[in-house]
């Protein structure tokens, strides 16, 4: 998903997204594709996942945004 579509689908929403394709651009991390892993209503619900998948696998390239943010940057 782009992430216009991300905050379609979840608006007012923390997600817990993993990049699928992205690329560095500088000092910016860029974020093309991602897919979401789950919405939540606040960051702590967000981030005791994120640390949790993260323990399991640290390659993965995991985030957590609010829908509130119009770019990703």
């Amino acid at each position: 998903m782009k992430w216009s579509e991300v905050r379609q689908h979840y608006p007012g929403r923390c997600v817990l997204v993993e990049a699928i394709k992205s690329e560095t651009r500088g000092r910016e991390r860029i974020i093309e594709e991602m897919s979401v892993i789950d919405d939540f209503e606040n960051g702590n619900a967000a981030w005791k996942v994120y640390k949790k998948l993260h323990a399991e696998n640290q390659h993965r390239e995991l985030y957590i945004f609010h829908t509130m943010r119009r770019l990703l940057c």
